[in-house]
């Protein structure tokens, strides 16, 4: 039997619409689609509803005459979620009534005041009453569900006023910026505009939730906008579907679901023999994709933006089933802009003027993202496609750094066409495991030397390997590969001013898809010299006139780069392996690496890092890190006080960071005997005593590690005329062994002539750590070992018609570099030495001039050896205080 009293009414009319309520019950969210009260609050029962307000206590309160005339009124004002509303809080009789009269049958109506969701100050003018407000605006939420609609942004002031139509969600990945979800929209709460019609059913799509900031920018969301809407869209940029601003904090963006990123592609969904002209085409549209990005978003009034997208890697490569002619195929779409940044540029009469650039995800706040407890962050995948500038101190990303991740993307397909997904995985694990990588996988790899970076020579391994295996297939294949590889490492992976543009890469892919389709016709010739001589000639090309030397087959290469002069500097330093320069005041020490060097826009290195330094007797010791990026290279300090140790005259840090020795003067007798002593970084307290010294503290002139375990100390010899046989204090401590040698090199005879000192500068062998090369008043060398039995010999020439400053040992212990210069003349030069040979003599090599250097300046210079290449390398801080960095490469 039909209810027939109100309450009876409204309980029935409760589990109606509670049993069509989607969404999970158990997180509190459920809400009525679409449509879904007006279904169940049909005529009917909305005739028996009136009828039921009519009789209470007895009472006549209504008559039935303008029954149909109500129930058009409802249809007419869509108040059907209202009424809703009312009866799943089992309102009173009284306030269903209030809604009869006020919003059904008076004649007066304000659609936009009552319509869901509604106030808490509309509800109480209309009921009147305290409990009937409160409890419509707890449960309203469920009745006013959102309607996504497409190309359009529907804020949501207040989230708890107004239900998400998802009937399900799934978590995919985390950005830097946002999360992704899969959600599943509800019947009817997907609209398209330009349809006019909802989805008929639910679908699934992708949500990305960001986090908006507090210093939101209008124009960022505004550009942010422009590029993702559907007026702007290309086919291979991720298209939004529309957007929701939840209150204050979240902002959600909706795109179309794709079946997986490209990173997913190749390491899951492997085929045999995959169709490598169609993944080819594919690929051109990523080219395309970022094409529209640098030149094809045109706005009105003659402006147009340029969107870097700076984070251009498989995982952010959705791929896209299309059907075409009733076969599936592959669209590469490019997403997450969560690097991105945009330029606006505007068009006038006299050229193009650039408005600045705009962050694409500046109104949002970044996510911390978590850390790798293996403390290998970031090295692998994160930073694998990005361009060498993005870890430079001079960091000037813009178009070319995209077309360098490209350039990756592309290597890395052709590595999965060959060997799926095994060749990724492989290609990447050899990037990794080259010598020069510091365990990043890389497309290129920074030698340390004062050189921007280098592509990392397992790319080109592996292309020709690539090569190989296609011409061993097929000749034209292996044409086709050598096409597009080759044009990647000439064109592509190259310094960012000499790269080319995106369109270059598209007209390129687009001939290796064309010979893709056409491997049955005679084999492609190439334009491309073969890998040596083409190599070779550009080396050559790139030659200093001041010092290239290009006989014996061997080729020179000298680059000098000038830092500013504004501050008052002291000193300068090399680390041990050349990847550090150094240069300090009293109270800061500026750090220079390769990250420092210029890139095209920049006009001079700047330090990765500043440290400042203050108070006597301080001793700190960093660790720089090989490949951070600069602020994440300088770790923690491990710090010292000296402050009971004021005598030290002399200290010096071991090549392993582990062991400080330092020379102590006697506090109450300078002119007394010094003492030596070793002690672990970070705890002098510990410090032992190993030596007491036969010459003063004060008279150390050098003092310094060649290994973790040998020690040479240089004292200042004393001379006087009254004594012909002149002796340089030199000695050689083995801290293993806890054994000190003097090292003697006598003097024949007093040149009153020679106005510099007795001892010049002494080098170490690299093999036999008690031997060295000590060369005496700028122009005699002198090769000496302690061990009477040593391989090395002792021997001794005169340094004709030059005078030499510093003396290096070379890596392979038979030849000699030097900084000096001709006699009677000023220009500084670059040197290569023989060692003596039985005649006491030593052959000079000229190897190059190098400007703006004097004798009287104050210079550093170290040889290192970096995989296959070595190089030499001179900082130096001159007498008008400018600062410059010399880098010789040996070839």
């Amino acid at each position: 039997m039909a209810s027939t009293t109100y309450s009876e009414l409204c309980e029935e009319i409760y589990k109606r619409i509670t049993a069509k309520l989607q969404g999970s019950p158990e997180d509190g969210r459920r809400f009525a689609a679409t449509g879904t009260t007006k279904k169940v609050l049909n005529d009917g029962l909305l005739r028996r509803f009136f009828t039921s307000l009519e009789i209470h206590d007895g009472v006549s309160r209504t008559t039935t005459s303008n029954m149909d005339h109500l129930i058009r009124r409802v249809a007419e004002r869509d108040l059907y979620n209202f009424l809703a509303t009312l009866i799943y809080i089992t309102c009173s009789i009284h306030a269903a009534r209030t809604f009869v009269t006020e919003l059904v049958a008076h004649d007066v109506w304000h659609a936009q005041i009552y319509k869901l969701p509604v106030k808490r100050n509309v509800l109480a003018d209309l009921f009147r009453d305290e409990v009937t407000p409160d409890k419509f605006l707890e449960h309203q939420a469920c009745f006013c569900p959102v309607v996504i609609t497409k190309g359009k942004e529907i804020p949501i002031e207040n989230p708890d006023r107004q239900r998400l139509p998802y009937l399900g969600e799934t978590f995919l990945n985390e950005g830097s910026f946002g999360a992704v979800y899969k959600v599943k929209i509800a019947k009817g709460h997907f609209y398209d505009p330009a349809m006019k019609s909802a989805n008929d059913g639910p679908i699934e799509i992708a949500r990305k939730d960001y986090i908006r900031s507090s210093r939101e920018n209008r124009n960022e969301m505004l550009i942010m906008k422009q590029i993702l809407s559907a007026e702007w869209s290309c086919k291979n940029i991720v298209e939004s579907y529309g957007s929701l601003a939840v209150g204050l904090k979240t902002y959600s963006l909706f795109m179309p679901l794709a079946m997986c990123d490209l990173w997913a592609y190749m390491m899951q969904y492997t085929p045999q023999k995959p169709e490598k002209a169609a993944i080819i085409k594919a690929a051109q549209g990523l080219a395309n994709g970022l094409k529209f990005l640098h030149t094809g978003i045109t706005m009105g009034d003659g402006e147009r933006l340029v969107c870097y997208h700076m984070d251009l890697k498989p995982k952010n490569i959705l791929v896209f089933p299309e059907e075409v002619d009733g076969d599936i195929h592959y669209v590469w779409k490019i997403s997450d802009f969560g690097m991105s940044r945009v330029k606006s540029v505007r068009t006038e009469r006299s050229g193009l003027r650039s408005e600045g650039e705009n962050n694409f995800n500046g109104p949002f706040v970044r996510r911390e993202q978590p850390e790798d407890g293996s403390g290998t962050m970031n090295r692998r995948e994160q930073s694998t496609y990005l361009a060498p500038e993005s870890i430079s101190a001079n960091r000037n990303m813009k178009t070319s750094s995209d077309v360098w991740s490209l350039g990756c993307v592309i290597s890395v397909l052709f590595a999965y066409l060959e060997g799926g997904a095994a060749g990724v995985t492989s290609y990447s694990d050899k990037r990794v495991a080259h010598s020069k990588s510091e365990g990043y996988d890389r497309f290129f790899v920074r030698d340390g030397g004062f050189k921007p970076f280098q592509v990392n020579p397992e790319v080109r391994k592996c292309h020709d390997y690539l090569i190989v295996r296609a011409r061993q297939r097929n000749a034209n294949e292996g044409a086709a590969v050598r096409l597009m590889l080759e044009f990647l490492e000439n064109e592509v992976f190259k310094d960012q001013s000499k790269r080319c543009n995106v369109s270059a890469v598209e007209v390129m892919i687009q001939a290796t898809k064309q010979s893709y389709e056409n491997l049955e016709q005679p084999p492609i010739e190439t334009q491309y010299m073969p890998r040596k001589s083409n190599w070779i000639t550009k080396m050559r090309n790139q030659l200093l006139s001041a010092g290239g030397d290009t006989s014996h087959g061997v080729d020179y290469r000298l680059e000098r780069i000038f830092l500013d002069d504004n501050e008052p500097f002291k000193g300068c330093g090399i680390s041990p392996d050349g990847y550090i320069v150094a240069f300090w005041t009293d109270f800061k020490i500026s750090i220079y690496t390769s990250n420092s060097l210029p890139i095209a826009g920049a006009n001079e290195p700047i330090p990765v890092v500043n440290i400042h330094i203050g108070g006597n007797f301080e001793c700190y010791v960093f660790d720089f890190q090989k490949g951070h990026s600069p602020g994440e290279s300088l770790h923690y300090p491990r710090h010292t006080s000296l402050q009971s140790l004021p005598e030290i005259k002399r200290l010096a840090l071991s090549p392993d960071s582990e062991t400080i020795v330092f020379v102590l003067r006697d506090p109450n007798d300078e002119n007394k005997p010094g003492t030596l002593y070793r002690a672990p970084v970070g705890s002098v307290e510990h410090c032992q005593r190993q030596f007491e010294l036969d010459w003063p503290a004060s008279d150390a002139i050098q003092l310094f590690f060649s290994t973790n375990e040998d020690i040479w100390i240089i004292f200042r010899p004393h001379l006087t005329s009254r004594d012909w046989e002149h002796k340089i204090p030199i000695f050689h401590v083995c801290l293993k062994s806890r054994q000190i040698d003097p090292l003697t090199i006598e003097l024949q005879g007093f040149d009153i002539t020679s106005t510099v000192g007795i001892f010049t500068t002494l080098a170490p062998f690299n093999e036999v750590p008690d031997a060295c090369a000590v060369v005496t008043r700028e122009e005699m060398l002198h090769i000496r070992s302690l061990d009477p039995e040593s391989r090395i010999q002792p021997a001794a020439a005169d340094i004709h018609t030059y005078r030499v400053l510093k003396l290096m040992m070379g890596w392979d212990d038979k030849r000699l570099f030097a900084v000096g210069k001709r006699s009677a003349n000023h220009k500084m030069l670059l040197l290569e030495m023989t060692m003596p040979g039985p005649a006491k003599t030593t052959l000079i090599k000229e190897l190059a001039e190098l400007p703006g250097l004097s004798n009287d300046d104050e210079f550093a210079v170290r040889l290192s050896f970096l995989g296959e290449e070595k190089f030499i390398l001179l900082a130096a801080l001159t007498n008008d205080n400018r600062r410059a960095i010399y880098r010789f490469r040996i070839i």
